[in-house]
């Protein structure tokens, strides 16, 4: 005798006529599928994504993202929203309180058709998913997010460095997420302002006026800031000239009083004791 196999199939009328048994063994597989699809049905795409398409937001440090959801009447549903897949942040059931992660306390708000996430810091950047569960048994609802928090720049600063012929200018803005530097000069500065993108250029003294402003300008996706301007002939090699003149001048004339001072107390030293001797004999 031939064994059924456990495909969930319908046999013909023909078939069961003649073969008894093997009807009976199907109609026992036939009633086991239909149990599990009512099974799936019931329990089984509660809560499985329709949305899968991530959005993505950038946010600044401090500012507030809003993940909206969508109710479906006046069913009962439950909300959960999780970070990076794994981090449970808020659970809430229609009509009911809350429950929010203890690192989150004071961030999260529930209102209307969506969560609320305040206070975004830079660890807050990655992937957020969203989850509507109906009591009901209504097929849920899911939707990816994925934020990126940045950081807006400070104004920058600059500083200066002599080395030889050439004047060293470093730019630095304490804070900012991919901070990018712009250097241009201050007009009339002719076809064009813009010297040089990073954060430091070298100048040549003989290349460029000694009157000439440069400013630095700290920029990213955000916000940008500019420096102070700079007059390049703060920063020039004769000061540093005068005052190695000046240190050589002084340490000189202490040598020179040194010695002198010194010469003065031999010679009367000398002349106290010839005069000593002379009284003497």
């Amino acid at each position: 005798m031939k064994r059924s196999t456990s495909k969930c199939s319908f046999l013909s009328p023909k078939m069961r006529d003649e073969n008894p048994d093997l009807s009976v063994s199907a109609w026992i597989t036939r009633a086991k599928c239909c149990l599990l699809l009512l099974v799936y049905l019931c329990w089984g795409s509660q809560g499985q994504p329709t949305e899968s398409a991530p959005s993505i937001t950038s946010v600044t440090v401090g500012g507030s993202f809003q993940f909206p959801f969508t109710t479906g009447g006046n069913q009962s549903y439950r909300v959960e929203l999780k970070f990076n897949s794994t981090v449970l942040i808020v659970t809430w059931i229609f009509q009911s309180s809350p429950f929010i992660n203890v690192n989150y306390e004071g961030r999260v708000k529930i209102l209307e058709n969506l969560v609320q996430l305040d206070n975004l810091q830079l660890s807050d950047s990655g992937f957020y998913d969203l989850y509507v569960d109906y009591l009901t048994g209504k097929r849920g609802r899911y939707r990816r997010f994925r934020i990126q928090v940045f950081e807006p720049v400070s104004k920058p600063s600059i500083t200066t460095e002599c080395l030889g012929s050439n004047v060293t200018l470093a730019c630095n803005s304490n804070k900012g997420t991919n901070v990018e530097y712009v250097w241009k000069t201050a007009p009339p500065c002719g076809e064009s302002c813009l010297v040089h993108l990073g954060p430091v250029v070298e100048i040549p003294q003989s290349d460029a006026p000694s009157s000439l402003y440069y400013t630095c300008t700290a920029q990213n996706e955000f916000s940008n800031e500019t420096s102070d301007p700079l007059e390049l002939k703060l920063c020039s090699t004769q000061p540093a000239g005068r005052r190695w003149t000046m240190i050589l001048f002084a340490v000189i004339s202490v040598v020179v009083l040194t010695g002198a001072v010194i010469c003065i107390e031999i010679w009367r030293k000398g002349r106290t004791r010839q005069q000593q001797k002379y009284r003497s004999s």
